[in-house]
């Protein structure tokens, strides 16, 4: 038998998560999501990181106009033990979030940015959304220049992966008529 099978794992809510913080465990500085009951520290943001989530949010902005809302880095409800702060989130519009965060049936697409985490990103948050049904999820893989389409979503993960390059276009599908040329997401 394994040694971490003997271990027994400590799992938080959203709940836990958010009085953590409140009690300071979590400081105010803290980048931090909840994924699976556990508490994961985000790296850093490196300026590539930052210049595609930057281009990839202010393409959608311009395009979506009212009939979506763009959230940057910010918290979605999966359930009681999931709370990932996607690096793009494309949501319904709704005023609700005023007083709560969207959950899965608000989300119309999540993207991350991954320039050191595709690995993580694909197999645990993709895992993730796609048991909280989130219909699309998009990786943009710095290192790689690509990004990754998946759809699909089921228990086991996303039926459906797409890779493209910089001389491809996609378009989400909650929202087919915009299309984002990745030559102005992606590096040369």
């Amino acid at each position: 038998m394994e040694i971490e099978a003997l271990r027994q794992r400590y799992r938080f809510t959203v709940k836990d998560f958010y009085r953590m913080a409140e009690e300071g465990i979590l400081g105010a500085d803290t980048r931090a999501e909840l994924i699976d009951g556990d508490v994961i520290e985000m790296p850093p943001i490196g300026p590539s990181h930052a210049t595609v989530v930057t281009r990839i949010s202010t393409a959608l902005t311009r395009m979506v106009e009212d009939r979506a809302q763009i959230r940057t880095q910010l918290p979605i409800h999966l359930g009681e033990m999931d709370e990932p702060e996607p690096d793009v989130c494309i949501v319904k519009p709704n005023d609700v979030y005023y007083h709560r965060h969207p959950d899965a049936s608000d989300v119309l697409l999540v993207i991350e940015v991954s320039d050191s985490s595709a690995a993580y990103d694909r197999i645990k948050k993709g895992r993730i959304y796609s048991r909280a049904w989130i219909p699309e999820y998009w990786i943009i893989d710095i290192p790689a220049s690509r990004l990754e389409v998946y759809r699909s979503p089921g228990h086991e993960g996303y039926a459906e992966k797409r890779e493209l390059r910089r001389d491809d276009s996609v378009s989400c599908m909650a929202l087919p008529d915009l299309t984002i040329e990745l030559s102005e997401i992606l590096e040369p």
